[in-house]
């Protein structure tokens, strides 16, 4: 059966997108490609597809590589004087897509799941029974201190 406008298969276009989100670029910018299908159906494929919808996430952060390294090559090039503040929000604009794209260019520690209803449960437990200030007691587990 003959493809429809010359259009690639479905399997196509994922392996294309996700050379190309590899390269750096956004998924705005491959729905506009006549090979590729609408922002709707990119989202949708990665949406309904946890393992491709991975493969997407770490095409990604290769892509947020990609333009880290953007981001050296200019920090090495001689800028004309005008274009210093043009530069300069480059390098801050791809300086916050990696922070945000990759934990290690981050402050901040990722937890990330795929499993889209698995729960995390954070606990501790201490060592005192009872608070020498307001008397509480972890034998009942209760709060009785008085509300102010």
């Amino acid at each position: 059966m003959p493809k429809k406008n010359n259009l690639p298969n479905t399997i196509e276009q994922k392996d294309v997108l996700l050379s190309l989100l590899q390269e750096g670029e956004t998924l705005l910018s491959i729905s506009k490609r006549k090979d590729m299908p609408s922002l709707t159906t990119l989202h949708r494929w990665i949406r309904d597809d946890n393992e491709y919808s991975m493969k997407v996430e770490t095409a990604r952060s290769q892509g947020a590589l990609y333009w880290v390294e953007k981001a050296l090559e200019l920090t090495q090039q001689e800028i004309e004087p005008q274009k210093v503040m043009w530069a300069r929000e480059k390098l801050s604009t791809w300086k916050w897509l990696a922070t945000k794209l990759l934990p290690q260019f981050s402050d901040r520690q990722h937890i990330t799941s795929h499993n889209k209803h698995e729960v995390v449960t954070i606990s501790w437990q201490g060592s005192i029974s009872k608070c020498p200030e307001c008397g509480w007691s972890n034998e009942d587990n209760t709060d009785t201190r008085p509300l102010s």
